[in-house]
């Protein structure tokens, strides 16, 4: 009977504590908050396969029909989009309200990709397209339409493809 007694009198002040603590901040941005000051981060959390389903979710949630990623070990590949079917100011906006969604490698493998995406923008300018553009911080190449549409990209692509796979990056290269 006490016990009874103890359980009817804590129940409603637990469901009520729950309530309050689960309830969605005032910005309405799907992050349950205690006090709404919470927002998403960039820090990577879950499996590179859960952040990646997240992330096309949220795109595809924002009006970007974004293709399935591709999950390996160590490397996400996104899903294709057409961006001319979709439009730039969607894709913008759709690209910064994902953001915070966005996967991370852990920082000494995004280091190596980065170090990798470098090897490859010199692997590609050695090998004819002198004006190949080297990668951002991220280890993205915005490929200019006059590289992408010759006639020997894509075979050089492979070839610098199947160099890139089996580079190693030295240790002092990623510091």
């Amino acid at each position: 009977m006490r016990t009874r007694l103890l359980a009817r009198a804590v129940l409603p002040l637990l469901l009520a504590a729950c309530a309050g603590a689960c309830s969605k901040s005032g910005s309405d941005d799907g992050v349950a908050t205690v006090d709404g000051t919470s927002r998403p981060s960039a820090t990577a959390t879950g499996s590179l396969q859960e952040q990646a389903i997240a992330y096309t979710r949220c795109m595809r949630e924002h009006g970007v029909p974004l293709g399935d990623p591709e999950v390996s070990a160590s490397s996400i590949r996104m899903g294709p989009v057409d961006k001319a079917a979709v439009g730039n100011d969607k894709l913008v906006a759709a690209e910064a309200a994902c953001a915070p969604l966005l996967p991370q490698l852990p920082p000494a493998e995004a280091a190596a990709k980065v170090e990798k995406s470098r090897e490859f923008s010199r692997c590609m300018r050695a090998h004819g397209f002198p004006d190949f553009p080297d990668p951002d911080a991220d280890g993205r190449a915005v490929v200019p339409d006059p590289i992408r549409q010759s006639p020997r990209y894509e075979e050089t692509k492979r070839l610098c493809d199947d160099q890139v796979r089996s580079f190693t990056p030295s240790p002092a290269a990623s510091r």
